[in-house]
């Protein structure tokens, strides 16, 4: 079909505009010079009377009162699904787009692809079963079509979440990369759970009196890497310093016994806490554990529990050693073992202070009591 008049108005369907890209201020002015120059060359395909393809063609035209003409869309009745489709595969194969912009296009056909590969499926009795071949399936294939990683894929699904559009439009010319603005969004959520974490603190009411048995394992602050969002033993709970610990005010009986968590980087600052708290360093409970994990100078394989005293409490030694084997479990989650030895080598009251753990017969204080 060729029209002669610029002024003829075709239809716009806006989620299929927004599919494409924006052109940079370079490539506007490249087509505008181009039409303006030699006429709009490519005819701009439709379907049912809106566009599919050519939206930015149509716009100058419209602009500057240039002639176009149009070209039906290719396949006869499409569903919406495959004008999409069609749109994505088209601007992928004739535009050079940031690595960002092509993850995110294919992307968009993730539902579809998801919804075609269950179809393909054929009726089955297992849903479970389907769903995750559908689902491992569609992650494979979105990584495949855009030529990148499944750790990149899941990057961009999270940044186009999650970033703002400031954010976007630096990935979209090339100014950060896609890690670049994972690690920020990264760093700004762990930032916001540490707040909430903070907030939660500031309300927490006072423990329920004094205690015989104290736990506590404080939120010793690392500053190695502690900007990188993903470090593996990053805290995303809100660490304090030595001073802030020694402020602390432990609900402590006057014969009491406590346990404090430290890690080889603290020993010698906790020996400094503990002086703080009024107690007396008495021995020090290793627990060595199943695997190792991080560290500098050794992969780290233990954590170390020093007990100190406040006075004389009552203590039932029996077979209790300074070794404790048990497995490593979540990130800064201490082991069953070690509570039911405290249990039979130490009577009275007892309280975890910092916990993240419920547990019977013991009081509960910290933001994250609920969190394992």
């Amino acid at each position: 079909m060729n029209i002669n008049d610029a002024r003829v108005t075709l239809r716009i369907d806006h989620e299929f505009k927004e599919l494409i890209p924006p052109l940079s201020n370079d490539e506007y002015e490249g087509l505008r010079d181009s039409i303006l120059e030699e006429g709009c060359r490519n005819p701009i395909i439709v379907h049912d009377g809106v566009i599919i393809d050519g939206h930015n063609r149509y716009d100058i035209c419209q602009l500057f009162n240039v002639p176009f003409k149009t070209s039906p869309f290719p396949k006869e009745n499409p569903s919406r699904d495959d004008l999409k489709v069609w749109i994505i595969d088209n601007q992928l194969s004739r535009r050079n787009i940031s690595t960002f912009d092509r993850v995110s296009l294919e992307l968009i056909k993730e539902p579809i692809i998801a919804a075609r590969a269950k179809e393909n499926q054929g009726t089955r009795t297992d849903l479970t079963s389907v769903r995750n071949l559908t689902e491992v399936d569609t992650k494979k294939e979105i990584a495949k079509l855009a030529g990148v990683s499944h750790d990149t894929v899941a990057k961009v699904k999270k940044i186009n979440n999650k970033a703002k559009p400031e954010l976007k439009k630096k990935l979209q010319s090339g100014e950060v990369s896609i890690n670049e603005a994972y690690k920020a969004i990264r760093a700004e959520e762990k930032a916001e759970q540490k707040q909430n974490a903070i907030e939660q603190i500031n309300t927490l009411s006072e423990p329920n009196g004094s205690y015989h048995v104290l736990v506590v394992d404080p939120p010793w602050a690392y500053e190695k890497r502690s900007e990188d969002a993903t470090h593996r033993g990053r805290c995303i709970y809100p660490t304090m310093s030595i001073e802030e610990i020694c402020e602390i005010n432990i609900p402590a009986e006057d014969n009491a016994i406590l346990w404090l968590w430290t890690t080889n980087a603290f020993m010698h600052e906790a020996h400094h806490v503990i002086n703080a708290w009024g107690f007396t360093p008495k021995t020090i409970l290793t627990w060595v554990k199943d695997r190792m994990g991080v560290g500098d100078w050794l992969r780290g394989q233990t954590e170390h529990c020093i007990l100190a005293v406040k006075g004389k409490p009552i203590i039932d030694l029996t077979n209790q050693t300074t070794v404790l084997n048990a497995p490593l479990r979540e990130h800064s989650r201490k082991p069953d073992e070690f509570y039911k030895m405290v249990e039979t080598l130490c009577p009275g009251k007892k309280i975890d202070i910092f916990s993240r753990e419920p547990r019977s017969g013991w009081d509960q204080w910290g933001c994250e009591c609920g969190k394992f």
